[in-house]
């Protein structure tokens, strides 16, 4: 497991036990970090669609939808698409 991989699995923790603005700390950081050409665009698509959930969980809709969308163009899918029609 490289570092981004280890950083988003704490992250899912965080997430996981309700410390949303502490998981979001931790993706910011990997996300100011990160070369987007050492991730595969699936992964990045994660990293965005976490910091969605975390937002929407804070009840901020805008930056929920922001990072839904992002995840969207990078990795397009079904669920996640779902997602953003619902906020809409």
């Amino acid at each position: 497991m490289n570092s981004h991989q280890k950083i988003v699995s704490e992250s899912r923790e965080y997430y996981n036990s309700g410390q949303f603005m502490k998981c979001l700390e931790m993706l910011k950081e990997l996300e100011g970090r990160i070369c987007h050409n050492s991730l595969s665009n699936k992964q990045i698509s994660a990293l965005y669609e976490l910091m969605g959930n975390c937002y929407l969980k804070l009840k901020d809709i805008k930056k929920a939808i922001y990072y839904y969308e992002n995840s969207y163009e990078k990795h397009k899918s079904d669920s996640l698409l779902k997602k953003i029609d619902e906020l809409y």
